[in-house]
């Protein structure tokens, strides 16, 4: 009964360590429940909560009815987290009262209400029918779209979430088709439902927004692969979208006017980041004959960091010497060949004969190794020139154009994605010295929260990127091409993060050294 928060938060412990359900002391285990319902109605730091909690559902203090009986939110929401079943009737009660509150103006409570069902086991049969109403007004309450993105993303393989999907995805309001669209694009197990073709058919023919067609990817139904491929072939619809169709369909081949349009991605030094990265990607997943991997190796000089790292692996769709040497020595002209592990090169050539790697990739490489190691020297030298004559305004200019291509992964201000690091502020925290260190050795020194992740679901199917947040629903991840996907907890299988950054070394050699001490003095500007 102290209103001292420690001792209350320390008695709230001893409790949840002393006195279980099965307390010898019966009398004294029967005091302790009285005295944690009499808490519900107070206001409690995280970690005292997370203590009643504990201790409540241990000594099973909240029933059904007390939860019925409850007049205030705060109590409310405090008994149906320390709820714990005794039998499937109150738990089904219960769960009754909690979707009553999924569209609370109180957030704590509704997310608390979100939080029951999630967890409930027969959410899919006994909660998602009676959620279809809200469908029937022409406009649907934020509060109520939150929480029917939410089921819907975490129940999408269950038959009632499913229907539920359906009706969203052919609803007269936009944000509640976008909602539909979301689930669907973040999922990571391909689930697919024939009830949903003909709302997404109407859909993608009235405008293949960049949502549309991230659904799409993630259904990978043949069902779409003509309309996708017109769209592919459109010439007068933007770059973006081209690309993404092709992206997005199921088996469409690059070959033709496809392949010379992915190519041509690459090859265009004013194309975007986001673009150049999304083609490579493209082409390392695709079938690629003897002919158009000649066509692909004067890339390869070229290639940024990331586009190598993405296409190093189409070495190995060729055994044949004649193709491995050509990529080899257009690859060994490339400037940021050492952004790359000298091990990679090992494997992408391991089918070929030895003296490709040996005598064409490996000279390369330890030279750019030397150079790299050259310029470690250099760090205060350069700082200097950054200070001397760093041009901030044409930094700025740099970073807009995608120079460096630090654009494809940092936001300032509005410009950029935000896979890593926000960038609107670094010069508060980073020195010239220190802004050059993390272009030149981006492994040297990774922001916290923001290593990379090697995800594997069920599936099968594999996410590189960044963690964000730890949701109800799952882990919610930004991948390397920008887009945010939310996992699944129970489709993962494994989750190794990497003790190498997602920025590439050599992300340097991309621009003149005039622009890098530009780019860097703005960096320093930002404060």
């Amino acid at each position: 009964k102290s209103t001292d928060p420690h001792a209350r938060r320390h008695a709230l412990e001893w409790i949840s360590a002393n006195i279980k359900e099965d307390h010898a002391n019966e009398k004294e285990s029967m005091v302790a429940a009285d005295a944690l319902r009499d808490l519900m109605k107070e206001s409690f730091d995280p970690v005292a909560e997370h203590a009643l909690i504990v201790a409540a559902r241990q000594l099973y203090a909240i029933s059904y009815q007390e939860i019925k009986a409850a007049t205030d939110k705060t109590t409310l929401k405090h008994m149906i987290q320390c709820f714990t079943a005794d039998d499937a009737a109150s738990g089904n009660l219960t769960a009754v009262i909690a979707m009553d509150h999924l569209d609370s103006e109180d957030a704590a409570l509704a997310q608390v209400a979100l939080d029951f069902i999630l967890n409930y086991h027969d959410a899919d049969e006994m909660i998602i029918p009676e959620l279809l109403p809200w469908l029937a007004s022409a406009q649907v309450p934020p509060l109520r779209l939150k929480a029917l993105s939410s089921l819907g993303a975490s129940l999408i393989a269950k038959p009632e979430t499913q229907k539920l999907i359906t009706a969203m995805l052919s609803h007269a309001s936009a944000e509640v088709r976008a909602a539909a669209l979301t689930i669907l694009a973040s999922q990571t197990t391909g689930i697919t439902n024939v009830a949903w073709l003909p709302a997404i058919d109407k859909l993608l023919a009235e405008s293949p927004t960049p949502l549309v067609l991230d659904a799409l990817k993630k259904l990978k139904s043949p069902h779409f692969d003509t309309a996708l491929q017109t769209i592919a072939n459109d010439t007068k619809r933007p770059l973006t979208i081209r690309l993404k169709a092709l992206d997005s369909a199921k088996s469409v081949k690059l070959t033709g006017e496809t392949f010379t349009m992915v190519k041509g991605v690459l090859a265009d030094s004013s194309a975007s980041s986001a673009a150049k990265i999304q083609a490579a990607g493209m082409l390392a997943s695709a079938p690629l004959a003897k002919p158009q991997l000649i066509e692909l190796a004067p890339l390869f000089a070229t290639l940024g960091p990331v586009e190598l790292k993405s296409l190093l692996g189409i070495v190995r769709k060729s055994k044949e010497p004649e193709v491995g040497s050509t990529l080899a020595r257009e690859i060994a002209k490339n400037p940021v060949i050492a952004s790359q592990q000298e091990s990679a090169y090992r494997t992408a050539f391991s089918d070929l004969p030895p003296d490709i790697f040996e005598s064409i990739i490996l000279p390369a490489y330890n030279a750019a190794v030397a150079t790299a190691e050259a310029k470690k020297r250099q760090l205060g030298p350069l700082a200097d020139k950054v200070i001397a004559s760093g041009n901030a305004a044409n930094g700025k200019k740099h970073f807009e154009m995608g120079k460096g291509t630090c654009i494809a992964c940092h936001k300032i201000g509005e410009a950029g994605r935000p896979i890593g690091p926000d960038l609107s502020h670094i010069g508060a925290i980073r020195t010239e010295r220190d802004l050059l260190e993390s272009i030149l050795f981006p492994s040297n020194t990774l922001a916290r929260d923001y290593e990379a992740h090697v995800i594997e679901t069920s599936d099968g199917q594999q996410t590189l990127g960044v963690i964000k947040s730890h949701t109800a629903e799952g882990l919610l991840v930004i991948d390397i091409a920008g887009q945010e996907k939310t996992i699944a907890h129970q489709t993962i299988a494994g989750d190794t993060t990497l003790t190498t950054s997602l920025m590439p070394q050599g992300l340097d050699q991309t621009m003149p050294e005039p622009e890098l001490l530009d780019l860097v003095a703005w960096l320093r500007s930002l404060k």
